[in-house]
């Protein structure tokens, strides 16, 4: 994903992000973002024209940092399993704000879910280097795994301690070498 990311860009998704956790979906106005960056609407709206185009900003910026993550992990390790490693790595080991990162994930689903477009791209690409697995069966359950602890994580239904989750890394780990 070729999101350019300008310090000002960065700081209105920060921002953004900001307002969606203190006043809900329902508190993300261009005017609220633009207050909580300290920038005019003009200056929010130069680099995001509409809502829509923030929540995909807000997206996109999670994408890129997600891959980001993927990537060195990836480039750590070789063979087969190096891709759905990476995936293990990459997914339970987020940096601190990740959830609040991801806040635009909630916003893009509350208000628009066909901005999620980008996502669901991404997961199919995500999904394709999965099946390339020579173990199609244990990538889908290593995929499903961490998807379920994000989101139970991200909605906060049944959060995990970092015991826990250092524990399903592992343990998914461990099946991954154990299998291929």
């Amino acid at each position: 994903m070729n999101i350019k990311r300008s310090p000002t860009k960065t700081l209105l998704i920060r921002s953004a992000n900001q307002v969606i956790l203190r006043d809900g979906v329902q508190g993300l106005t261009l005017e609220a973002v633009a207050l909580e960056a300290g920038v005019s609407k003009g200056g929010l709206l130069y680099h995001f024209p509409s809502k829509d185009a923030l929540v995909v900003g807000l997206i996109e910026f999670y994408i890129a940092q997600f891959e980001d993550r993927l990537r060195a992990h990836v480039n750590d390790a070789e063979g087969p399993k190096a891709w759905m490693r990476a995936y293990v790595l990459a997914s339970l080991s987020p940096p601190p704000d990740e959830f609040d990162v991801s806040a635009g994930l909630i916003a893009a689903a509350a208000l628009n879910p066909a901005l999620l477009d980008p996502l669901r791209e991404r997961y199919d690409a995500w999904q394709a280097m999965f099946d390339q697995s020579a173990h199609t069966a244990l990538a889908r359950v290593v995929r499903l795994a961490i998807d379920g602890w994000w989101v139970t994580t991200l909605l906060a239904l049944a959060p995990t301690s970092d015991h826990d989750r250092a524990a399903l890394q592992n343990i998914l780990l461990t099946l991954i070498e154990e299998s291929l």
